[in-house]
């Protein structure tokens, strides 16, 4: 995992990688509900940060095609 420090010793970011088959069936579903439906899961992270958590989460489709999104634990995509 990584954790980014802000000047003052404020904490600003933490992500470590997670599982495809660990993440949230919320997420999983959100994808799969969503434009990018066709793409596999290439891989992902769990962020977190004094503004909120999600996973970012790395999707390729077979013409190798690649789009990140950043998907909550109950399934919200947020805006990039």
């Amino acid at each position: 995992g990584v954790c980014l420090v802000k000047g003052a010793g404020e904490w600003g970011r933490s992500s470590g990688e997670v599982r495809v088959r660990e993440l949230p069936a919320a997420v999983t579903d959100a994808i799969r509900r969503s434009d990018y439906a066709a793409f596999g899961i290439d891989g992902a992270d769990f962020v977190e940060t004094p503004d909120g958590d999600w996973y970012e989460v790395e999707l390729e489709d077979d013409r190798d095609r690649e789009v990140t999104l950043r998907v909550t634990a109950e399934g919200a995509i947020l805006k990039r």
